[in-house]
């Protein structure tokens, strides 16, 4: 197998180890770097987008020289965002899904540093979005990181983390295209995108094996079976006799 010196990790609080008792050693990414014999950096973000994983991604691989590095990008829910604001100069995750939490969104501008408008995001959510053009346009973001990735030498793994169907009374729903829909795509595009069998992302591939498992944060012995998994895939696809 392909002998790697860096580990990268990116996702959302599923690939952080959101409520892990020990967070720093028992996430999927320690694990999978122990049997791989590398370092490990892990950038994932509790509530964090699928466009703040691309582009955070992007900007590591743009500014690091790590010799011999793999990437492991876990996806997150459809309808999240990243926020760049003009008055602090940064970006502030966004979740749809909120729109009806007053807490939530009140802590959304707060860190935007501006008023509330969360009748603009939900007249753009509800007039403006569709989940199966931001899963397209989260199909062409894989395809570019994937290529940039790989002019750069680098290898890069995708996996679903979590997707969720419904948003509530008041969002609009649409049925859930899954990212199998697209293997075809990526296969063309060489992609190496690890999936979970029949299984549409790694919520619900726990809670195949796990019936004590409640669709929260993974636990202890989930990132184990995925680290696990994800270095089988490893070895298959990034096997240096082929």
């Amino acid at each position: 197998m392909k002998k790697y010196n860096h580990l990268l990790v990116n996702g959302c609080s599923f690939s952080f180890g959101a409520t892990l008792e020990n967070v720093k050693q028992e996430r999927y990414s320690s694990l999978l770097a122990k049997k791989l014999n590398c370092s490990v950096e892990n950038i994932s973000k509790l509530g964090g987008s699928n466009n703040r994983i691309f582009r955070t991604t992007f900007d590591w691989i743009d500014k690091n020289k790590f010799s011999n590095t793999l990437i492991i990008v876990g996806l997150t829910e459809i309808f999240r965002d990243d926020i760049f604001s003009n008055t602090t100069k940064k970006y502030t995750p966004l979740s749809y899904a909120y729109l009806n939490s007053k807490d939530d969104m009140k802590t959304f501008f707060n860190e935007c540093g501006v008023v509330d408008m969360t009748d603009f995001f939900k007249t753009n959510f509800q007039y403006f979005m569709d989940r199966d053009e931001w899963t397209k346009e989260v199909n062409r973001n894989i395809i570019l990181l994937n290529s940039y990735a790989k002019q750069k030498g680098v290898d890069i793994v995708f996996f679903d983390a979590m997707l969720r169907t419904s948003y509530g009374e008041n969002l609009h729903q649409s049925d859930m295209k899954t990212w199998k829909e697209s293997k075809d795509l990526f296969k063309l595009n060489d992609v190496n995108y690890f999936l979970f069998k029949e299984y549409e992302n790694w919520r619900e591939y726990i809670k195949s094996w796990d019936n004590t498992y409640d669709y929260g944060h993974p636990q202890k012995n989930h990132h184990k079976d995925l680290a696990e998994k994800l270095y089988e895939y490893i070895r298959g696809e990034f096997n240096e006799k082929k």
